[in-house]
């Protein structure tokens, strides 16, 4: 008996495909629960937010709890301060985890006010305390996978770890700012060079760019 082998093998695969595409073999997009902007800017507010992937008009926004939902931008809502309400991204050049260094952070910390005098006690995040004014402190390690965005507040408490693996730690900050934020002369910063406003102006400047105008 002659058999075609080269049709019965394109039958197969066709069937193969058909079959995968009925029963659900190949991964499908996520379907997940959309809520309003609005709802999205108070969860930030409160420290409820881990994350934000934003392409285009559309957000996909994980919670603290591991919970991940959907959004869309909306009219009268500014995305700008919900970003901002996260406050500094940055993107990793290379794979940075414990053994490089990767950073601590304290979550919900941002939201106890400006405490950068008591943790320029520590000189460790070892040394940190179980407990705070109240507030109890879990220290979390913050791996970044190369090429991945980690936002996170100015104000959490954050810092990274001595590099012992012999592999490099490259990242690129971008610093989100309000228009509140001013220029306060007697600090010290490495863009300090780059300023052209008085004591007290808002910052702005070449350097300092508007990223979403109103």
């Amino acid at each position: 008996m002659n058999v075609n082998w080269r049709g019965a093998i394109l039958y197969f695969l066709i069937l193969l495909v058909a079959s995968a595409l009925i029963f659900g073999l190949f991964p499908t997009q996520r379907h997940l629960q959309e809520v309003p902007l609005s709802q999205v800017v108070t969860d930030v507010d409160d420290g409820l937010v881990k994350s934000i992937k934003v392409k285009d008009s559309d957000l996909e926004i994980t919670y603290e709890d591991g919970k991940t939902v959907a959004s869309r931008k909306e009219a009268g809502v500014d995305l700008t301060k919900t970003l901002l309400g996260l406050g500094v991204n940055p993107v990793a050049l290379d794979d940075v985890d414990e053994s490089n260094g990767c950073m601590s952070m304290v979550p919900g910390s941002h939201l106890w006010g400006r405490e950068i005098d008591f943790l320029h006690t520590l000189k460790d995040f070892k040394d940190m305390p179980a407990e705070y004014k109240g507030h109890k402190i879990e220290v979390r390690l913050c791996p970044v996978p190369k090429g991945y965005v980690h936002y996170h507040h100015p104000l959490t408490w954050h810092g990274s770890h001595a590099n012992h693996s012999g592999r490099p730690r490259r990242a690129i900050a971008f610093h989100y700012m309000t228009q509140d934020t001013v220029y306060v002369e007697s600090g010290n910063h490495i863009m300090k060079p780059y300023i052209t406003v008085d004591d007290g102006e808002m910052l702005q400047g070449e350097v300092f760019p508007r990223v979403w105008p109103q």
